[in-house]
Order: structure tokens, then C-alpha cells, then sequence
């Protein structure tokens, strides 16, 4: 009698095929836990923060510094960052417990506030440096942040502001650009360049050959229009701001129509609030108010950048369930000046 032999080799294929289907799922799981509840690489593409962290340079954010954020939009697609989901099932802002608090001088991602027509996990991701914390009154003096009387301030080394530098000839500049490893910057007109340099690179610049002048490039009149509760009275600028107050949780503020404008966004968008203001008086949800308890903590950032950033003073206050982690350190940049696999450098750097 003939016997038929099984056919094993189809039975082992698909296996084999299942086997591999799971493990890539459990290693996407692993991929998204991490991200989600541990670290999270982030590329910067802006200028705004000196040499702390340049456009081009990859850093690793903590996301268990703060305690994680957990998911807020559940209706969404991962690995495509903010563009991929529907807004049908939104969670309340609930973190896990954290390792460490937030600092003064922390340098954070969060997402930008001022996008409230989104989801808060949803809205653009920014990175800059805590100045203001949660009940500070403070002030900025020609580039300088005044906290509660008193200068506090990142060193003079980290301290970025625009300048317009006026050399001999270009090759004065190129030197100038090698010497000094600058890598933000322009030219403005003939033998006029725009750089962005700390203020100790500055006052070495300054003696150095070929250099005609070198001063801060500043464009006040500009950003008018677009600075924070910015009114004529005031005449706040991004050179000389405030003073601000900056709201803590439980908090009670008086509130009037001196200072209604500083407290608008946050009362009415991140408190949840019906705010209306009339020519005699501010409701909230419908009844008169003179002062509000604020429910949050809020924060001032500031860029390192102080000439070229787009930071508090433009914005406004940085409500804390905004903050989703702490930059760490640069692990890979790309350097403008090569192409090719030249150009990709790989190191660890504190930020």
C-alpha cells in the first residue's frame, strides 16, 4: 500500500510567517511603550535656541522627568506624530508619577498653547528654556529676565542675542565664520552680515582684525504687533517686557481691565471658561467677577536666543499640562557646512 506524505513544508512556511508577524508587533509595542512612557528622540528644526541646541541636532527628551503624559487623543496613528487622527475620544490630561520636578532653567518639549483649536497632545511641538515659574513676577531688562526684584539668568555663554557684523571684506568674514564656529547667519547687505552669537563671542569679535563694527541687530518696531498683551501703555517689546505675574494653582488673582488681557487666553482656553469682557465688566460664565482662582500651574519660558526667539513674550503663559518632557542631551546633528555622510555627526552632548 502507498502511502502519501504529509505536505509540511506549506504548515512550516506559514508558521514561520505568523512567528514573524508577531514578533514585529511585539517589537512596534516595545518601540511605543518606550516612546511613550520612557524617552522620545526629537529633531529641531528652528534656530531660537543659540548653540544649546542648533537646527539640524537630534535630542532625546525624558518623558518619565515630569511623570509621562498619558495619551490624551486615543483616535490616533502612531509614528505620524500630530497629523494622523480624529478627535472623537479625548482623555483628561493624567501623567504618571514623576521622578524629578520642574526647575527653573529646565530646558523642556511641550506643546504649543496657543493652537486651541487642536487637541493639546495634537498641537505643535516646541522646545525652549523655564525662566518664570508658578507665582514669580517677572521682568526683561535689555535681553536680561528680572524674577521677583532680583537678575536671574542663564551665563553670558548661553545668552544668544542677533548681531549686524560690517567687515572689511568677505574672506574677513569667513575667517570670522571658522574661528568661531558660527553657524546661524546671513547677509544683510555688502560686507554686512546677520549672526546669532553669545555675548562673550561678541565682545571677541569685536577686536578681532578686519571688523569694522559689530552691533546688537535688534528691529524692535517689528514685533509690535505681534508681542504678547501688547498695548501702547505698556510699551512691552521683546528687549524690554513686563513686569508679568505669572499664575500658581490656587491662586487668586484680582482681576480688571488693566491686566484682563494678561489672564484672557488662559482663563477662557485652558481653564475652561466662558470669559466675556464689556466696557463695565468681566463674566465668567455669565457672572460678574473682580478675581479668578486659577486651577493650574503656569510657566514663562524663554528662548536662549533672546533677539530671535518665539518664546512667552509672544505668546503668552505655558499651561504645565502642556510640558511633556525634559530635553536631556543631543545625540546627532547635521553639519550645514559638509553633504553627504560627512555631514551626520554622532556624539552625546548635556543640554
Amino acid at each position: 500500500m502507498v502511502t502519501k506524505k504529509k505536505n509540511t513544508s506549506k504548515k512550516k512556511s506559514g508558521n514561520s510567517g505568523i512567528t514573524w508577524f508577531k514578533s514585529i508587533l511585539l517589537a512596534l509595542l516595545v518601540i511605543l511603550l518606550f516612546k511613550a512612557f520612557l524617552f522620545e528622540p526629537h529633531v529641531v528644526i528652528s534656530t531660537n535656541m543659540g548653540k544649546t541646541v542648533m537646527s539640524g541636532e537630534m535630542v532625546v527628551i525624558g518623558k518619565s522627568n515630569y511623570g509621562a503624559r498619558l495619551p490624551i487623543t486615543l483616535l490616533s496613528l502612531p509614528f505620524f506624530g500630530a497629523t494622523r487622527y480624529v478627535d472623537w475620544i479625548k482623555l483628561p490630561v493624567w501623567r504618571l508619577p514623576a521622578i524629578d520636578s520642574l526647575k527653573r532653567f529646565d530646558l523642556i518639549l511641550f506643546n504649543f498653547p496657543f493652537e486651541t483649536e487642536k487637541p493639546i497632545d495634537k498641537r505643535q511641538i516646541r522646545l525652549s528654556r523655564i525662566v518664570g515659574m508658578p507665582g514669580d513676577n517677572i521682568e526683561i531688562k535689555n535681553y536680561r529676565s528680572i524674577v521677583n526684584n532680583e537678575l536671574v539668568d542663564i551665563p553670558d555663554q548661553s545668552h544668544y542675542l542677533n548681531y549686524s557684523v560690517v567687515v572689511e571684506s568677505e574672506n574677513d568674514f569667513k575667517q570670522l565664520v571658522n574661528k568661531y564656529n558660527i553657524s546661524e547667519g546671513s547677509i544683510i547687505k555688502k560686507n554686512t552680515y546677520l549672526v546669532s552669537v553669545s555675548k562673550d563671542i561678541a565682545s571677541l569679535i569685536k577686536s578681532e582684525k578686519g571688523i569694522r563694527s559689530i552691533s546688537i541687530n535688534d528691529n524692535l518696531k517689528d514685533d509690535l504687533d505681534i508681542i504678547f498683551a501688547y498695548n501702547p501703555k505698556r510699551k512691552w517689546n521683546k528687549k524690554d517686557y513686563g513686569p508679568i505675574h505669572i499664575p500658581g494653582k490656587g491662586e487668586n488673582i484680582v482681576l480688571n481691565k488693566a491686566n484682563i488681557d494678561l489672564y484672557f487666553d488662559i482663563i477662557k482656553y485652558h481653564e475652561g471658561n466662558d470669559l466675556s469682557v464689556t466696557d463695565s465688566d468681566i463674566l465668567i460664565n455669565g457672572i460678574e467677577v473682580h478675581d479668578y482662582t486659577f486651577k493650574n500651574n503656569y510657566y514663562l519660558v524663554l528662548d536662549d536666543n533672546r533677539s530671535d526667539g518665539k518664546d512667552s513674550r509672544y505668546w503668552g503663559f505655558l499651561p504645565d499640562n502642556h510640558i511633556f518632557g525634559k530635553s536631556l542631551f543631543v545625540v546627532f546633528s547635521i553639519d550645514k557646512r559638509y553633504k553627504g555622510l560627512k555631514s551626520l555627526k554622532f556624539f552625546r552632548r548635556t543640554v
